[in-house]
């Protein structure tokens, strides 16, 4: 263990020029402007991703086209233009998620547009914009005058070229907003609609001062603004530190940094919570030495590398040093969702979270997964979703970590290839361990994430033989009993109307990620869609197998045999 520990001192001790160099920069009182591919030379509230403390919109400058992320909204948008005026920042940016809809003209792609908003920043939607009404096929509405119905399935979508949205419709239709072309010679759908857009940046004068003056925008834990001033130091004071930094030895290295406490263990690694000088917290993932030639800490590095998602774990860097490696991430405060979602945890016993916490997180997850199949540059398949591997932030906000199962492959394929079975028994697609199911895909990870949903409806796990009845040691059997007879979910805690509609969209939703054969299963995009929706399109799904690999169905190590 002490040999352990010295490690990580050693390994993290690395990271300090990175983290000082960022603490050089914020004494500096203005962040300079920099260079940012065909964007040219822009600044603040942008900042080039490397550098996340300059600013309040980072960009990935060395991407081509450059990118940026916007906040809790699906993404990532590519930038094409930034224009300064006197008075007004305007962006141009691109939907790439909404520009391959337009393409496919996929119905199930088309949701609705929102911009993030905080105490800092504000954003408008200064192109024109496209008003759709989404209705169940079922409500039988005639196409008011003016308008154009397009058939999408289970649900038409209603639109005007005119754009009028003064139409009465059924209040279980949804409403659409999306971004629309000035001028289209055609009045389709698709060809209304544009992915392309501009947005007005407002940066509150607050955070703006605060910024000017070699500050950082935070917000306190009461939601008060604040902002946080670096020391200030001369630029002698700041080369000198630069060098003795880049000069250090391993001894200083030890002495800047504190490792706090084992923090826990997983199938491939500890895991150590550490402190850097600075005060930043990080996750210290140190992979054991006898797993393999070293395939997970690759899977977990090409992976997670590709990625920047608000529902996807951050990494801030490895080391590999002989046989050792380790992994080092941001630091979440709430630590895994297992230890909050099963009843009888004594780690949960006074913070058993709300049906609204589990609804959101359920659809962060499910948004950070529609992320890793649909917008990277390469399909990410994680094949290891699990209470255990998602992580919370202070605020509960989810985040997929753990990609040592992770696999890559290009968007085109609809199937791959695997030697041997991979991922965690209780969680893992039946086409996985067994073929005759099907072929894998992204579909697999659907399974999981349904898997999972459904533990954390039901405060268990899905498999439990130590249950009163033989009828309740299968959750999903027991629960769809429930919902075919139309019998109250009893669930614990659903007493408002809205957690109960919630919680019955989580169920169907999970009940139809778990289905054994793949095609029936919903893409990520469609959960989205689901969780987010009304309950009054929804139909039963077929009744779900019990299909676990016949080893030890209540085990929970996660393999790959």
């Amino acid at each position: 263990m002490a040999c352990v520990s010295l490690f990580v001192f050693f390994l993290l001790s690395r990271l300090l020029l990175l983290h000082s160099a960022e603490e050089v920069n914020r004494t500096l009182p203005n962040c300079s402007s920099f260079q940012c591919g065909k964007l040219g030379i822009i600044g603040f509230p942008f900042t080039d991703s490397s550098h996340p403390l300059c600013g309040l919109l980072p960009v990935k400058c060395d991407e081509m086209p450059p990118t940026i992320q916007l906040g809790w909204s699906r993404g990532p948008y590519e930038v094409i233009n930034i224009s300064y005026t006197n008075t007004t920042l305007i962006t141009r940016i691109k939907d790439l998620l909404l520009s391959d809809a337009l393409i496919t003209q996929k119905c199930e792609s088309v949701t609705n547009f929102t911009l993030p908003n905080s105490p800092f920043i504000s954003f408008k939607l200064t192109t024109p914009s496209q008003t759709l009404f989404k209705c169940n096929r079922t409500l039988g509405i005639a196409s008011p005058r003016n308008f154009t119905r397009r058939n999408c399935g289970d649900y038409s979508l209603y639109y005007s070229h005119l754009n009028d949205d003064s139409q009465s419709f059924p209040a279980q239709c949804s409403i659409i907003q999306l971004p629309r072309k000035k001028h289209s010679d055609k009045d389709t759908l698709f060809s209304l609609l544009s992915a392309e857009f501009d947005l007005e940046v407002n940066v509150s004068e607050a955070c703006s001062s605060c910024y000017g003056g070699g500050g950082h925008c935070e917000l306190e834990q009461n939601g008060k603004f604040q902002c946080d001033i670096a020391k200030k130091v001369t630029w002698s004071q700041r080369r000198l530190k630069a060098t003795v930094i880049a000069t250090s030895s391993v001894g200083i290295g030890v002495l800047m940094v504190i490792i706090c406490c084992f923090w826990g263990q997983g199938g491939y690694s500890n895991v150590y919570k550490g402190k850097l000088q600075d005060g930043c917290f990080v996750a210290v993932k140190v992979l054991k030495e006898s797993k393999g030639n070293g395939d997970e800490f690759v899977n977990e590095v090409a992976s997670i590398s590709r990625t920047s998602h608000v529902n996807i774990v951050t990494l801030k860097g490895f080391c590999i040093e002989g046989s050792k490696r380790a992994l080092i991430y941001e630091f979440m405060s709430n630590g895994s969702l297992e230890k909050f979602i099963y009843k009888g945890n004594p780690s949960n016993s006074n913070h058993q979270l709300g049906w609204e916490t589990l609804y959101k997180i359920s659809i962060g997850i499910a948004r950070g997964l529609e992320y890793l199949h649909r917008g990277c540059n390469a399909q990410i398949l994680h094949f290891d979703i699990k209470p255990h591997n998602i992580l919370l932030d202070e605020n509960f906000c989810p985040k997929i970590s753990d990609f040592g199962l992770a696999k890559i492959c290009p968007r085109e394929k609809s199937f791959i290839s695997m030697v041997s079975a991979r991922g965690t028994i209780g969680y893992m697609a039946p086409e996985v361990f067994c073929r005759n199911f099907g072929g894998i895909s992204h579909k697999s990870d659907v399974y999981s994430y349904g898997m999972m949903v459904l533990e954390m409806v039901g405060g268990r796990k899905n498999f439990d033989a130590s249950v009163d009845f033989t009828s309740e040691i299968y959750f999903p059997h027991w629960i769809y009993k429930r919902l075919e007879l139309g019998e109250e979910l009893g669930l614990l805690g659903l007493l408002e109307k809205v957690d109960q509609e919630n919680a019955r969209k989580m169920i169907m939703v999970s009940l139809w990620c778990i289905q054994s054969d793949p095609s029936i299963r919903p893409s990520m995009s469609k959960v989205v869609n689901m969780l987010e929706g009304s309950l009054e399109p929804f139909k039963i799904p077929p009744k779900p197998f019990l299909c676990s690999p016949p080893s030890s169905p209540v085990d929970s190590s996660t393999i790959m045999v």
